[in-house]
Formats: structure tokens, sequence, C-alpha cells
């Protein structure tokens, strides 16, 4: 792989740094010869700095908050690898770590047990030392394009990484990857020797992408000591979107006839297909019209040689049909597009005698509502054409319960006014038949006050409500609206689950979901891990604090503008780990893409790109403000100069699956 292609693949550009390089560049005392670049946490851009030592560079940098660091120029000497290992426990926030021009070995345990290391870059470097980078367990791919020679164990116990590009390596040696749970992909020139215990607790089959278009199968299989190691070929295939987008992506395909997916967005689809294999058309041969699996895929079978197809992209159309089950009346069907946004439900008009109408569902014998009357609910997702019956849901009339609705004010500054769809007013303490449909406003009314918490106690359960959402009256509510002065707000951010297990976020007893919740500076929340079978807790990392665990609890008050919540876990030791199902190497390809630098300004920039063949950017209400088609080329760049400060999610599609990013823009 050449030099400048491989910093395209991993290397955190900072859109705009050119005209910042000079005011972050700083002389050292002596003879400056190492060049470093860093950026720490929630910062748009990177400093650069020309020191003597790594010492001398960071020494009065919080360790804890480098998010990215990255050896530009100049040899790192034996004392400098030995500097960064007697800190590495403070880079807590460590995610980005590049070697470009130090050929020095990494000595032995030098990088090893950093909690967000993701992205590994070495350049020059010919030699790996025993454990460097093992214990990582958030470490998702290694390039090291130099590296000759691997330590015992010096990636192993890290449960992420799924791609290691070694092109120079011959051997891998005893406990290389132990324990490595997701690797699947190993980039080499050749066919390695392999020592018997380096993939132990590895997935297999594992997987050796060639570029030279020889599938391999059978002399991967013996050569590497019956390791299941197999080999893949590229083939290109070709996506033309109305004449005007061209996607191409690399698919692996191993030999011809292999199943091929092409996405499109959903609620959309394709038609007027044109085929071409090897810039001739051939319709006939891959098969025509194009078959739709599902609603977001199309699939051929692949032929001997590259593809090309073409077709215009429409919304798909479709009708809500309203069936009365057991009612009188007429209603007629509603007419929809696909794609993102929301479709209002018309008033039903249905009668039954002795019955009261509750609700609509999507099977004629269900009892329990889908959806309510006149409810503005998401676009139902089918294919092109479909027809969507909704059912009328009946209770008798004698059997209905009244419930009754209470609520009020907590604190000073708001009111609270709770109303049926018809507009009529539900006082405290009214009754309300079964299946009423009611929607809660809080509404402030005094400067610098806000609403806090909306919440509703039903059947012994206290939960949050949304405002202006509607519910239906199952039970007797006691809603509350608790208002307060106005207080900086501070993001929640976390993933719901990792490798491992997951974790639950709470405040004052309400579960507090990731990225939709801004709590008040000052607020205590709670943190639970909970384990997967066969894991135990490991760590709990805040905006770059370590939270002290006890057991698997630990309690944060939050501070500054985001709480950015990075947890981890380990796997418990056992005799003989237990291998992961083989995962799909083109998905797992795709899982590498990142945003850099994350936040963004001006223009969202994703590194690793190359599989993705198309993109959607949302805003937290769920709205699409962004979206394209992507060209195959390793960097994906958005304009987001017009859209305002704050979370977006960056939806990545890619031939056999999608996945989704979070950003934030500043």
């Amino acid at each position: 792989m050449k030099r400048n292609i491989a910093k395209r693949i991993l290397l955190p550009i900072a859109v705009g740094l050119a005209a910042i390089m000079g005011t972050n560049s700083a002389g050292a005392q002596g003879s400056p010869q190492l060049k470093i670049r860093y950026r720490l946490l929630e910062h748009q851009s990177d400093t650069r700095i020309m020191v003597s030592t790594v010492e001398e560079g960071l020494k009065d940098i919080q360790l804890n908050l480098i998010h990215s660091l990255a050896f530009e120029e100049g040899q790192l000497s034996e004392s400098d690898f030995a500097w960064l290992k007697s800190k590495k426990d403070e880079f807590l926030s460590l995610y980005w770590l590049t070697i470009e021009d130090s050929s020095t070995p990494i000595p032995a345990e030098c990088f090893s047990g950093l909690l967000q290391l993701n992205h590994v870059l070495v350049e020059m470097v010919t030699s790996i030392g025993k454990r460097a980078f093992s214990n990582c367990p958030n470490l998702s791919d290694l390039y090291a394009l130099k590296v000759q020679t691997l330590g015992e164990g010096c990636l192993s116990n890290c449960p992420l990484l799924r791609q290691v590009v070694i092109p120079a390596v011959e051997n891998i040696p005893d406990s290389a990857f132990t324990n490595d749970g997701s690797l699947s992909i190993l980039r080499l020139s050749m066919p390695p020797s392999v020592s018997p215990n380096a993939f132990e607790g590895c997935p297999t089959p594992r997987y050796i992408p060639l570029n030279d278009s020889k599938p391999l199968l059978d002399a991967y299989d013996k050569s590497a000591n019956n390791g299941l190691w197999h080999g893949w070929t590229y083939r290109d295939v070709y996506f033309v979107i109305d004449e005007t987008e061209t996607l191409p992506y690399t698919t692996m395909v191993q030999v011809a006839g292999k199943q091929v997916k092409i996405p499109i967005r959903e609620g959309y689809h394709v038609e007027n297909f044109k085929w071409y294999k090897n810039d001739e058309e051939v319709p006939g041969e891959v098969g025509y019209p194009l078959p739709l699996l599902e609603n977001s895929y199309y699939s051929f079978t692949m032929p001997n040689g590259n593809v090309r197809t073409k077709g215009d992209v429409s919304k798909n159309l479709n009708q809500l049909e309203f069936n009365p089950n057991g009612g009188l009346g007429n209603m007629d069907r509603a007419e929809y597009a696909g794609g993102r946004g929301t479709t209002n439900l018309p008033k039903c008009t249905f009668t039954r005698a002795g019955y009261t109408f509750i609700g609509w569902a999507t099977a004629t014998g269900a009892t329990e509502v889908t959806y309510t009357d006149q409810q503005s609910i998401p676009r139902i997702r089918c294919k092109h054409g479909v027809t969507v019956t909704l059912y009328a849901v009946w209770k008798k009339t004698e059997e209905l319960k009244e419930f009754t609705i209470t609520h009020q004010v907590k604190g000073e500054g708001g009111d609270l006014a709770v109303e049926k769809a018809d507009g009529t007013v539900v006082a405290s303490g009214d009754k309300l038949p079964e299946g009423t449909i009611i929607r809660v406003r809080p509404t402030p009314t005094v400067p610098d006050h806000e609403l806090k918490w909306l919440t509703c106690t039903a059947e012994g359960k206290t939960s949050e409500l949304l405002v202006d959402e509607w519910y239906a009256v199952k039970s007797d509510m006691q809603i509350t609206a608790t208002f307060a002065e106005s207080k900086q707000h501070v993001r929640i951010w976390y993933e719901d689950s990792v490798p491992g297990g997951r974790i639950e976020v709470t405040a004052e007893g309400f579960l507090i979901e990731d990225d939709r919740s801004s709590l008040d500076e000052g607020t205590t929340i709670e943190l639970t891990l909970k384990p997967s079978e066969g894991y135990r807790s490991r760590a709990i990392v805040i905006s770059g604090e370590l939270v002290p665990l006890t057991g698997n609890k630990a309690t944060y008050t939050l501070k500054g503008h985001v709480a950015e919540i990075f947890y981890c876990f380990d796997r418990i030791p056992t005799s003989k780990p237990k291998p992961q199902p083989d995962p799909n190497p083109t998905t797992t390809l795709l899982t590498t893409a990142q945003v850099v630098p994350n936040p963004f300004g001006d223009l969202l920039t994703v590194e690793n790109a190359a599989d993705v063949l198309g993109y959607q950017l949302l805003n937290l209400q769920g709205m699409v403000v962004a979206h394209g088609t992507h060209s195959g080329s390793q960097r994906l760049q958005i304009a987001t100069e017009s859209l305002p400060t704050g979370f977006y999610l960056l939806v990545l599609q890619s031939a056999e699956g999608s996945t989704t990013l979070r950003a934030v823009k500043r």
C-alpha cells in the first residue's frame, strides 16, 4: 500500500487546518526534531508543535483529554516510548494514534490497555513488541505498513479488532490475536506462516482480500496450517441513478454466481433497468427486470466479469386502506409517498352498534391498538404499489372502563394543559373512557424558566412523557410537569450497547436515552453496567474522566456542555475461548468509517468510506437534512455550513447493510 493512500485511509485531517497551522505551531528549546500533532476532546482543530522529546511536548497537557495523537516527523527514541508507556494509564480518551516518520520499534506493552484507542497507523515502524497493543477493548483496526516482525500477543484480547493491514509480515507468532472475537479481515501480501495458537478465540473462517484477482482458497487453507483462511478477489459493480449519479463500489465476490445486493433508500424504488457487463449491454444475462427482494434491496447473481446497471429512482407510492372489521360505513383510501416523514391518519367514521372504536391495528383479530385515532404516524415502509390495511379495533361499550386523569405543576414558572383530540380541555380529576386520546402541553410562563420533567404515573410506574404526543387512556393517570429556573444544559451521549454488555443511565429515577436527553449542569446521573454472559465490567470514562466503579454501578455529576460516556467490558478468562460466529466481511469493512474531526464545522468528513454507497444526515427530530450518494473514494465530505449547531445522526449505506454514526456540529 502506498504511503499517501494509507494517510487518506486513517489520518484524521481537520478541515481548514492549513489556516490554523501557523498560529498553533511553537518552537522548542534546543534543536526540535519531533513534529507532534494532537487534538483535545471537543476541539475542532489540531495543534502542531516542534519539540526535542515527547515529554517536552506533552508534559503540560492534560493527557486524559487528548483525542488524537500523531507523530508526523522525526525519530521517536527509546526514551520517548518509555515515557509514553509510563503515562499510558492517563491517555483515557486517546482514539487515534499515528506514527508516520519514525522507524523505531514499538516496545513491549507500550500501548496496552488503552481504553478508547480505536485506530492505529504506523507507517515506517518495522517491529511491534510483545503485547504492545493488547487489552485495548475499543481497538478497531491497525495499519502497520512496514512492520515485518510481530511480538507474541501483540494484539491479543482486543474484542473489537476487525481489520489488520500488515503487508510486510510473513510470520504470525503465538497468541498474536488471541481472543480477538471480531477479527475477520487480515490484509497481507502473501499467505503467512501461522503459529498454532496465533488465532485462538478468533472467529472462523477469516478472510484475506486479494487485489490481484487470484482466488487462492485451497492454497490459503494449506499454507496457514489449516487455519481456515480464505482468499477473496475484488470485482467492480456500478449503479447509476437517474443517469446522473454513479455509485461505483467494490464488493467482495468469491466467484461468479454470488448474489450481490444493491441498496436504495427506504421508501424508494428503481425502474427501467439497463445492464452492462464489461461495458456491453447484456440485459438478459444477469436478469431483467431486476427483482426487488425486500423494501431496500435489489439483487442479482454476479456474472463472470464487471457489471454496470442503470435505473430511474422514484419514491414509492402506497395506499392505506381502512377496514371496518365488523363495523359499518365507508372511508376513502389515503395515498402516501415513500421516504421519511409522517402520515396523518383520518378520523374514524365507522360505527358499530354497542361498540366503541378504540384505535387501529395491522391485523384483523388484534385486541390491542397499533395506532390511535387521527394519530400522526411514521410512514409505513413497504414495496412500491402495496396497499397497507388498517383494521378498526372495537370494544363493547358496556365493557369500557373510566379512568381518572389528574395533573399538577411542581415548582414555579409554568402551566400544564391536557386536552382531547377534539380540543376539549381535560380538567384535573376528570374521568375519561378507556381509549380516549389525550395530549399534554406544558408551557413556561416565567422568563428564564423551563420544563425540567414531564412525567406520568400509571399502574404504579412513573415514566417520562413527550410534549404534544398523543396518548391513549388505559388506566388512571397522574401527570406532573416540573418547572425550574433555566440552567446550562449538558447533552448525554453514549452507545446503547457495546461488545460484552450494555449500560443503563438514569437521573432521579428516570431512564435517560442516548443522544436525546439534555439535563441541567449539576444533575447527578446513575450509571449501571450490565455485562453479558461471560463478561465483567471494566471501566467507565466520561469526557476524559475515569469514573470509579462500585461493582457494576457508578455516579457522576454533570458538567460542561457534553457528557460523552464511554464504557467497556472484559471477557472472563476461560480455559478455551469460544469462537464468535462468522461475521460478514463486507459489513466489517463498513464499520471502519469514522467522522473526523468530530465535532465538525462547515464540512462533515467521513474517512474509510470506500464501501459507502449513499448517506442520509438526520437531526435529532429524525428529519433528513442532507442526503446523497458516494463515489467509492476513501473520503466522503458533506457541506454543512447551513446547518445549525447540535447533534446529528449519519446513516451510511453499503452493499451489505448500513451503519449509523453520531456527530456534533460546533
